[in-house]
């Protein structure tokens, strides 16, 4: 199969519930959802139940849905014609269905005052999305949005190489400042994956899980964290092997050090220039020096997702630092193990 996957990217796909049935049926009669895992847009509140079935018994393994904001006025005002109850309904449900889902959410849109924001993050944090994406409002030309906020004077930059809504503001609102719409993003980012870890966690089986990975190492061995995934997964990995009386270090891209001075000494801390991911060609002179001078006796890697596909560099430059990797645990709080 030349394919790895398939991602419909129409955000318009299930307006008509017979077309929806009709081509999950193709696909499951040409085997496409058993051979390969495909994904597509769509609108949550024009989900529903029998529709999902369709679409998981088809192999969908996962779908993306615009939420855009938590509060229905906002929702109304820029004409979306979509229900917040009913799609926190059908995001929920398309959850329990075992469909990994994605959403979109947007925050500078015309009315959004600090209470619209504040609601939205409350709304992503307290959803089981497996991923977000946090937007910016972006007037592109040509568009209403566009002529009504350059009427307004809200217009901030015409570069077009910024007009891509994911970090950089290119407009205001009669609220907010481009740098507050910016702000407003990272500090989303933070909290929806600080509630994600806490979900995950919350019982206590990861706990359990990574003191019998950990067994074999005694109190006051050295280990080493890998920050390869999100902050707050590894600040809950730190957290918890020195819970176990580990002897605990942390290699990291130098722009996530400050993220871990509360948590780690700094001479615990280990980070590196340059490239801001892990890549064995740049990085493994660093790490066996790193070996050489603490003498790890174990790895342990955080992983954003349950696969560890991508993390090939990662895992090589592991076993240079240290002499196994111990466990790999994943946002979900599932523990990954190595035969080597």
């Amino acid at each position: 199969v030349p394919y790895k996957s398939i991602y419909i990217d129409d955000d318009t796909f299930n307006i008509s519930k017979e077309y929806v049935i009709e081509l999950a049926t193709k696909l499951k009669e040409a085997g496409i959802g058993g051979k390969i895992p495909w994904s597509t847009m769509g609108r949550a509140d024009l989900m529903d139940r029998p529709t999902l079935e369709a679409l998981r018994d088809a192999g969908l393994f996962s779908i993306k849905y615009g939420v855009e904001s938590g509060d229905q006025d906002i929702i109304d005002e820029i004409d979306k014609r979509m229900n917040v109850e009913k799609n926190v309904a059908m995001i929920r449900l398309t959850k329990e269905m075992g469909i990994r889902v994605h959403l979109t959410f947007t925050f500078g849109l015309p009315s959004d005052t600090v209470e619209t924001i504040e609601e939205t993050i409350n709304l992503a944090c307290s959803l089981p999305a497996d991923t977000v994406q946090f937007s910016i409002a972006t007037p592109f030309p040509g568009t209403e949005m566009y002529r009504m906020y350059d009427e307004k004077g809200w217009i901030v930059s015409k570069n077009w190489d910024d007009y891509n809504g994911s970090t950089v503001a290119v407009s205001r609102t009669e609220n907010f400042t481009a740098a507050q719409l910016e702000g407003y993003v990272k500090e989303a980012y933070r909290r929806f994956d600080q509630a994600q870890v806490e979900r995950s966690f919350a019982s206590g089986d990861a706990v359990d899980k990574l003191r019998k990975a950990a067994a074999s190492l005694a109190p006051g061995d050295s280990v080493v964290v890998m920050q390869t995934s999100r902050v707050h997964l590894t600040r809950w990995i730190l957290g918890a092997l020195q819970d176990l009386e580990l002897d605990v270090h942390l290699a990291t891209p130098l722009r996530f050090k400050d993220e871990f001075s509360s948590l780690l000494a700094k001479d615990k801390i280990h980070a590196f220039t340059g490239n801001s991911h892990f890549s064995f060609a740049q990085h493994n002179d660093w790490a066996r020096d790193l070996k050489s001078s603490h003498n790890f006796k174990g790895v342990f890697i955080p992983y954003t997702f349950e696969t560890r596909d991508g993390y090939e560099d990662v895992e090589r430059i592991a076993r240079e630092l240290g002499d196994r990797i111990v466990a790999g645990i994943t946002q979900r709080g599932n523990l990954l193990s190595y035969s080597a």
